[in-house]
């Protein structure tokens, strides 16, 4: 459906989770009917509720997070709601006019328009399909199977033929985790800390699709150097990438000393043959301060940081990467330039017209 969408509410249908729904889960939260908080005995020796705790912390933040990320899509899933239910609504109104501008009834001129798409699929996007569904289903010939294959081509196009020319404005907000952006300053980032829009990116420095998506990173950097800020998350993929991890360390660590773009660089460049080695030999070739770096690696928190950092793109719902927020507004895959400026050419609108 062709729709334009200037204007508004920012935050209508937008997702900041953090420790406000932690609260709303204390349904009990570890409380003993003891009033000395003792949760069991065994042996008549108490098990108090603080050892209980303890013991449970790692289950009970894996149950928390899950919680959160259950909240978020049930969120999402709403917001899809609605928003399908707009698309329909415009759809048949916008049918039911014109089919009564043209003396017909809705299902005759839905039916119309069908056979007129169906009309206009090629002889050789007929034949590339069929090729594709032959082996599957060998008895069926192409004479037999082309209606189906122009229907089905058809039916794709036929509710956006139908509302082609309807002026529509949509002024439900877009669904945003607002949470990707939590606890950002001091990570690594391009572009001023004030920008109106933030892009947040899950990446892994093994991660090719990751690599693929760095040129449309680049390209917003200069095309939108005073409205986009670029945060770098990491999200190391252990089980498919083994040397990730170390490298969202070293690039943290090498955040310390103001070179985390040039060492991003390095390390993405060779990312088929990353190893610690590799990956020590590119902070030397930077210059960086080769005992701080060590020491970084060592005890510092970037261990930590990047825990947090996968934690946070769990919550969001990232499974793989890269995975981009613009705004709070998703967008997974090495996505082109193209469809990120399209999305931040519209949160811009949004801005202009608040």
């Amino acid at each position: 459906m062709n729709a334009r969408k200037p204007i508004f509410a920012l935050l209508f249908m937008s997702i900041g989770v953090g420790a406000a729904f932690a609260s709303q889960l204390d349904w009990n939260n570890g409380s003993s009917s003891s009033p000395d908080g003792v949760m069991a005995t065994l042996n008549g020796q108490p098990i108090n509720r603080s050892e209980v705790m303890d013991a449970a912390a790692d289950r009970l933040a894996a149950v928390d997070l899950k919680a959160r990320q259950q909240a978020i899509e049930i969120e999402r899933n709403r917001h899809r709601a609605l928003e399908d239910s707009i698309d329909e609504i415009v759809l048949q109104r916008v049918l039911s006019e014109k089919a009564s501008s043209a003396g017909m009834t809705a299902v005759e001129y839905r039916q119309a328009e069908l056979e007129r798409l169906k009309a206009v699929v090629s002889d050789e996007t007929v034949i590339q399909a069929y090729e594709q569904v032959r082996a599957r289903d060998p008895e069926r010939t192409l004479e037999v199977m082309s209606d189906e294959i122009r229907t089905y081509f058809a039916e794709s196009q036929v509710d956006d033929a139908i509302t082609q020319g309807a002026d529509v404005q949509i002024d439900l907000a877009p669904f945003r985790i607002l949470a990707v952006a939590d606890s950002i300053d001091g990570l690594p980032s391009l572009g001023p800390d004030d920008a109106p829009i933030t892009l947040v990116e899950f990446s892994d420095f093994q991660c090719p699709y990751c690599s693929r998506v760095n040129p449309t990173i680049e390209k917003i950097a200069e095309q939108y150097p005073d409205k986009v800020r670029i945060v770098f998350r990491q999200f190391p993929l252990d089980q498919l990438h083994p040397n990730a991890r170390t490298a969202a360390e070293a690039s943290l660590c090498a955040n310390r000393q103001g070179e985390f773009w040039p060492l991003h660089d390095k390390m993405f460049s060779v990312q088929r043959e990353l190893t610690p080695e590799l990956i020590k030999q590119k902070v030397v070739e930077l210059g960086l301060d080769e005992r701080k770096f060590g020491e970084c690696m060592a005890f510092g928190d970037t261990k930590a940081q990047v825990a947090r950092d996968i934690e946070v793109g769990q919550l969001a719902g990232v499974t793989g990467t890269p995975a981009l927020f613009i705004n709070g507004r998703p967008l997974m895959g090495a996505v082109p330039f193209e469809t990120a400026a399209a999305l931040i050419d519209d949160e811009i609108e949004r801005i202009t017209v608040q």
